[in-house]
């Protein structure tokens, strides 16, 4: 691959038409105080960055499913039908919390400390 030409912030104000005729045919990397901004692509490979990209989302998406995992449309329905599903009203959830024995304590295993008082 050949070398990356570097060109300043400055230099695109100046010379625009030239520097994105450069850009078509190959990357170019804009600085701006020294630090890399961006990269200007010729649009042909920045579209096959997007579909090399896409294909892997769909890889992966496919992958997903072959593991079990469920797509868009069925989690839709899970949540759908979680949301559906009938709740107990307030009141008696509370009835069953009351109902509970309590927590036990947590220990730490460390002697209690004396407190002043």
């Amino acid at each position: 691959m050949n070398a990356i030409v570097s060109v300043t912030a400055s230099q695109l104000k100046n010379a625009t038409g030239s520097v994105l005729d450069q850009a078509a045919r190959a990357p170019i990397k804009l600085t701006s105080h020294g630090r890399t901004r961006v990269y200007l692509v010729p649009a042909e490979t920045f579209e096959r960055l997007i579909a090399l990209e896409e294909a892997q989302l769909v890889r992966r998406a496919q992958s997903a499913r072959k593991q079990g995992m469920i797509g868009p449309s069925a989690s839709l329905s899970l949540i759908q039908g979680l949301l559906d599903a009938p709740t107990k009203p307030v009141s008696q959830r509370r009835k069953v919390a009351a109902s509970r024995p309590p927590k036990a304590a947590k220990t730490t295993g460390r002697k209690a400390s004396p407190v002043e008082h």
